[in-house]
C-alpha cells in the first residue's frame, strides 16, 4: 500500500518533499514510491521500503547504509537502489 511518515523530520528520514516537511507531525504519504510498498524497515536515522520489484532507501547514508554504493551524507526523497 503506501507508505506514510511522521515525526522528526531531520536528515530526510522521513522522505518527503521540502513542501510536505512543514506538516511533519502528522501523517503525511511518501510520494516518490509510485508501487505499493509490501514491507517497510527502519533503522534510527533512514528508511527502507520494499515494492513488488524495488527497494527503496532515504535518510541518512555517511557509511553507506543506503546501499547506493557511495557515502551521501543524506537522501531526503526515496532512491532506487540500482543493484536489485
Amino acid at each position: 500500500g503506501a507508505l506514510y511518515t511522521f515525526g522528526e523530520r531531520d536528515s530526510g528520514k522521513l522522505g518527503l518533499g521540502t513542501e510536505q516537511l512543514s506538516a511533519h507531525r502528522l501523517p503525511q504519504r511518501v510520494k516518490n514510491i509510485k508501487a505499493p510498498v509490501r514491507k517497510v524497515a527502519c533503522g534510527g536515522g533512514h528508511t527502507v521500503a520494499l515494492t513488488e520489484d524495488d527497494v527503496y532507501t532515504f535518510g541518512l547514508g555517511q557509511f553507506g547504509q543506503l546501499g547506493h554504493g557511495t557515502f551521501i551524507f543524506e537522501s531526503r526523497l526515496p532512491r532506487s537502489v540500482e543493484h536489485f
